[in-house]
């Protein structure tokens, strides 16, 4: 068996007036201190309201200190049903400028970002348990010092005072240590004025230029026009006019097939203006959900993502298939629950499943494989064949692993026409979710799986990771020499500066990459966005600055508009991005216009000018 590890998962919520850096050593601010030195280590107290969390001490291997490590098991209702509390020795009066620093890691979290959520800071200890401090947080994988200042709204006496840290509501396991509250009194100019930042975001990091360069060599290449007159002899001095119309890459998103495909959502302004939104910035599109089981087992949601191919196809847009296989019951279709016996909040370990019913299942999901895959058969270029299997892995649990070589094998029987592709998050800032990832390919690959290319999950928080880690992580799933694609990318913060650099920066880095053959956003607008701080549209249809960074690096700088005049030989060349052109010739009053498709390096196109 390919070696699974339980994980644990966690809510994602953005950083409000925080800082966070790796390269910050020193959390001592001068000023009054809130709490008793060590605290963390000597006096917390975990309030653990469903017995599913503990805490343990242990030495940092960071620098040798007494840390702690809380671990939630499990879900429970609220975030504060786990809390740990450390009672503090002073109070903070209305005004005071108060600075709360910890050095804090995630260690398991199996959401999309890899990070783990929390919330802290200072609250009154007692109903109505106001929180004049307080910060929400998501925590990278590697040690960070946390570092958030406030002004105080609120009289709280010391006795009444304390530190709260919150970790629920899903599992989820963090360090911490080196906790510092400081009173700076009424010193509001001292507080840190520090703004979330990630390696590589420096105008001039060395990535930039390598990445341009490969930029100009992979992704454009030479075209060549030849005008001639009707006896073929060739025309100079004509004016040659060379103007983008279509990416060859795939610039996409995910959309809703009700926007698209449901006939009573056609007079709904917004709907309007989403398929007008769409069609101008993207030439690739992945449904969001109504392919997956659950959904596509519905009659009336099948209908609808069927007619919202259509639509896609008819506008001449290319489709990623998601997702045939989710492995978990989690994102089992209706009739697969009552074949196994699972209830709504059911698992299937909990439950006794008999040969017959297995047999059952198993059945069940193949015939979906070829059912779903068939009938899109003609409209979507790659399918999403197993969805997550590092966190999702109840039906191997079940089958074995070389279930998903036969699902891959059902697939391509229903549809050879497509890209099968595996498709997992966490890939970049996990190392643990990634070699897991890089296993599960080698074993579809050596045991004869049509897997025929990678997703990568593009899905990050308020820290990012850095860019070289980036083009590490896509070296390192392009060493298969299959197409790496990224599925599914936002960025959930709401520093709209550092989204926008970061999309920046993450784009161009894709797509200087040779491995990489695609780039799908999750969502585009806040109303039909799974996370709306991630959206490039606000609600209102405002765009926000990561729309107009996405159009610029599309549609200006990785476009191609070019006129020049042809030679003694007829011919004018230029670099061109790879894609489809209209190209116009004009020589004295003549004027003539082609479409050319899939320009690509070498393309040669010969024009005679009646």
């Amino acid at each position: 068996m390919i070696k699974k590890r339980k994980i644990l998962g966690v809510i994602l919520i953005m950083i409000q007036m925080a800082f966070i850096s790796n390269a910050q050593e020193n959390n001592n601010p001068k000023g009054t201190s809130i709490i008793h030195e060590n605290a963390i280590e000597n006096t917390a107290i975990l309030h653990n309201k469903n017995k599913k969390a503990e805490i343990t001490k242990i030495k940092s291997d960071r620098n040798g200190n007494n840390a702690l490590r809380i671990s939630l098991e499990e879900h429970c209702e609220n975030p504060w049903d786990v809390e740990i509390i450390i009672p503090c020795i002073n109070g903070i009066s209305k005004g005071d400028a108060i600075i709360v620093s910890a050095w804090m890691r995630t260690i398991v979290s199996e959401n999309e970002t890899g990070e783990a959520y929390i919330s802290e800071g200072l609250q009154r200890n007692k109903d109505p348990y106001e929180k004049p401090i307080w910060g929400n947080f998501n925590l990278p994988r590697e040690w960070t010092l946390i570092e958030f200042g406030q002004i105080s709204e609120l009289d709280i006496d010391g006795k009444d005072l304390a530190f709260a840290l919150h970790m629920g509501k899903k599992p989820q396991s963090i360090d911490i240590e080196n906790l510092k509250i400081v009173s700076l009194g009424k010193n509001v100019e001292k507080l840190p004025k520090l703004k979330l930042s990630y390696q590589g975001r420096e105008n001039n990091a060395k990535w930039r230029n390598d990445a341009e360069k490969r930029i100009e060599k992979i992704r454009k290449g030479k075209i060549l026009v030849k005008v001639v007159d009707p006896n073929d002899k060739p025309i100079k001095d004509a004016k040659i006019t060379i103007s983008m119309t279509k990416h060859a890459f795939p610039f996409g998103t995910c959309v809703k097939a009700k926007y698209l495909g449901d006939e009573k959502n056609e007079n709904d302004s917004n709907v309007q203006k989403y398929r007008q939104e769409f069609l101008k910035l993207f030439n690739c599109a992945v449904i969001e959900n109504y392919l997956k089981p659950p959904h596509w087992e519905k009659t009336e949601e099948q209908k609808i993502v069927l007619n919202a191919l259509k639509w896609l196809k008819e506008n001449n847009i290319m489709v990623r298939g998601h997702t045939a296989i989710w492995p978990s019951e989690k994102y089992f279709a209706p009739s697969w629950l009552k074949i196994a016996g699972i209830t709504k909040e059911g698992k299937l370990k909990d439950v006794t499943i008999s040969e017959a019913e297995k047999d059952k299942l198993n059945l069940a999901i193949k015939n979906h494989i070829y059912d779903v895959l068939s009938k899109t058969r003609g409209y979507c270029f790659q399918w999403d064949v197993i969805n997550e299997p590092y966190t999702n892995h109840s039906l191997m649990d079940i089958f074995g692993d070389s279930i998903m070589i036969e699902w891959f094998k059902i697939a391509k029987n229903a549809n050879s026409d497509a890209l099968l592709c595996i498709n997992d998050y966490g890939i970049v800032n996990d190392e643990e979710h990634a070699n897991h990832y890089i296993k599960t390919i080698k074993y579809l690959l050596e045991n004869g799986a049509p897997l025929e290319g990678i997703g990568e999950q593009g899905h990050y928080g308020a820290q990012p990771p850095s860019i070289e880690k980036v083009i590490k992580t896509y070296d390192m799933l392009g060493a298969f020499g299959l197409p790496v694609i990224c599925t599914e990318f936002d960025i959930d913060t709401d520093d709209e500066d550092l989204q926008a650099d970061f999309t920046r920066d993450y784009m161009t880095a894709l797509f200087s990459h040779p491995a990489c053959k695609g780039f799908l956003m999750w969502g585009f607008w806040e109303k039909a966005h799974w996370r709306h701080k991630a959206a490039m549209l606000r609600s209102d249809w405002s765009p926000k600055q990561n729309y107009k960074i996405y159009c610029d690096l599309v549609f200006s700088k990785w476009w191609t508009k070019e006129s020049g005049i042809t030679d003694k030989n007829g011919e004018y060349s230029t670099r061109a991005f790879y894609g489809d052109y209209e190209i116009s010739v004009k020589k004295d009053e003549k004027t003539k216009f082609i479409k050319a498709k899939h320009i690509n390096e070498g393309t040669q196109i010969k024009i005679k000018l009646d």
